[in-house]
């Protein structure tokens, strides 16, 4: 006789059987669960000694672990289990466990017993054999959670031992660790970008200059005249763009000369030095050195040398870093070292020392770089104002048609254009273009006859020298105090200069004009007596 109804209720009380132990586990467990969590929330809000993660959000947790245990911990009902217990439900004298253990036996006995089950089977149900009991303790497990979130929501948070000032302090540095770094990061990936070298526009500008050098004929004095223009205006704007967008005034000139920290005040000014011919390399072995202490220190354990180690370091970063702020003027690199002083003293706290000693060698080589950036600002700065007093001084030798590109042939730089035109200058001396042509002057006064009539008149101006705009006249006839003229005219011109050199430093004219504008104005100074 066929037994697939017998076989289909053992599966139908297995699967209720396993979904009644099932739950059962669940509920153990969460009830395990939560007094787990509720020792740990009043550990939180009552003693501090734990972070508080505890909200109404995380109540649903509890249910979650313990089903996942409840799951884990689960043994599979097998057959024969439920052939048990449908013979322990109707009393069937061990029927269905024997129909579950003959499988595929042999005997005369099986049809008779399979026979029977089919009989017996459909008059069972297998909601019967297993029911299910959920009301009573589901409204358990509803007040139990509805307890956990009420205490999560509401309990006082306490401090006793001051955990948990702590941990708020460290969750403050970390966040500042993480920008401190972030920000190292993205200034790294910036001057990554450049290539460090010449200033392109710089290089092209100069070796133009330096092609109307090598292409420049005496004849041509004004094609001349009017390249040299155009490349003096050009290296101009090049020479205020570079000072204002990298360097501002470049070294700090006004610096006070004075120690910082325990800094040897000679090895600041040779660096200094160095750093105005473009030179960084005793900056670089500086900062170098500052690296190797950093990796020794992160290598070394907990002890009084490590605390001395650090020390020494914090006090080397923090010297540089006052002298690259004050004498170097060099934000970027003075940003870039406080960050890595900050990171050095976040060190301090053992549970940020390794990141933060990683990110304050991170910080110390992105010194190194804005090191080299700043070298190169000054060297293009420097070969800037080279080109421009080179420029100048061939305006002057093309005035005396001495600016010849073919005899002075090609120079190894515009370096090397400056010093050549300096020693003819010097050769030159007083020669210059006379009235009929180039002449040699002897000096002293030329003769005058006074017999010979002309039609000067002598006259005093009407217009007032000075600066500004003129608000008011007063007219009057009367005769002036002697040496009121000399004076009023000393005071405008003393007035003129005055403005002139403040507009010179604050519009950053070129150092190719400023001995032009010097000379100026010192012609219109009259020794005293005459």
């Amino acid at each position: 006789m066929n037994s697939d109804a017998t076989h289909r209720l053992l599966r139908q009380v297995a699967r209720r059987q396993s979904f009644a132990l099932l739950a059962g586990r669940f509920y153990r467990w969460t009830f395990l669960a939560a007094a787990a969590y509720a020792a740990l929330l009043l550990a939180s809000r009552l003693l501090g000694i734990l972070p508080d993660w505890f909200s109404a959000a995380s109540v649903p947790l509890v249910p979650a672990a313990a089903l996942l245990a409840a799951v884990f911990f689960l043994r599979r009902v097998s057959a024969p289990d439920a052939a048990r217990l449908i013979d322990l439900k109707t009393n069937s004298h061990d029927l269905f466990l024997t129909v579950a253990l003959v499988g595929g036996a042999t005997g005369d006995y099986k049809p008779v017993v399979l026979d029977q089950a089919e009989t017996a089977v459909r008059a069972i149900r297998a909601r019967a054999v297993v029911p299910y009991f959920w009301m009573q303790k589901t409204a358990h497990l509803v007040i139990l959670l509805g307890a956990l979130g009420i205490g999560a929501r509401f309990l006082p948070q306490l401090d006793p031992f001051g955990k948990g000032s702590q941990r708020e302090q460290i969750a403050k540095q970390q966040e500042l660790l993480r920008v401190s770094r972030k920000s190292t990061e993205l200034r790294a990936a910036m001057i990554s970008k450049t290539d460090g070298g010449v200033h392109p526009e710089i290089e092209r500008a100069v070796a133009q200059l330096e092609n109307t050098f090598n292409t420049a004929k005496p004849a041509a004095k004004e094609a001349n005249l009017r390249q040299l223009g155009e490349h003096q205006k050009e290296l101009g704007q090049l020479w205020k763009q570079l000072s204002e967008e990298k360097l501002k005034s470049g070294l700090n000139p006004n610096a006070v000369n004075q120690g910082f920290g325990n800094a040897d005040q000679k090895k600041i000014d040779q660096w200094k030095d160095e750093l105005k011919k473009g030179d960084a390399a005793g900056l670089k072995k500086e900062l170098a050195e500052m690296r190797e202490m950093a990796k020794k220190l992160d290598a070394m354990p907990d002890s009084t040398a490590k605390q001395q180690l650090r020390d020494a370091l914090q006090q080397r970063i923090g010297s540089l870093a006052d002298a690259a702020a004050k004498e170097l003027n060099s934000p970027q690199m003075n940003a870039a070292l406080a960050r890595a002083l900050e990171q050095l003293q976040m060190a301090k706290n053992g549970d940020l020392s390794k990141e933060a000693m990683q990110a304050a060698q991170d910080s110390l080589q992105l010194s190194e770089q804005e090191l080299s950036q700043l070298a190169q600002s000054v060297q293009d700065l420097k070969n800037l104002e080279d080109a421009l007093k080179s420029l100048q001084m061939a305006r002057q030798l093309n005035e005396g048609g001495k600016l010849d590109g073919e005899a002075t042939g090609q120079q190894n730089g515009i370096a090397d254009y400056m010093v050549l035109y300096e020693q003819m200058l010097a050769q030159q001396g007083g020669v210059g273009p006379g009235m009929r042509g180039p002449g040699q002057g002897q000096g002293g006064t030329a003769p005058r006859d006074d017999s010979l009539e002309s039609g000067f008149q002598p006259e005093q101006s009407r217009a007032a020298l000075t600066g500004g705009k003129m608000l008011l006249e007063w007219k009057t006839s009367a005769v002036s105090d002697p040496g009121t003229a000399s004076k009023n005219y000393a005071d405008a011109i003393k007035n003129v200069k005055q403005g002139v050199s403040e507009a010179v430093q604050h519009e950053q004219v070129p150092p190719g004009y400023h001995e032009a504008i010097q000379k100026y104005f010192d012609t219109l100074e009259r020794p005293a007596g005459k």
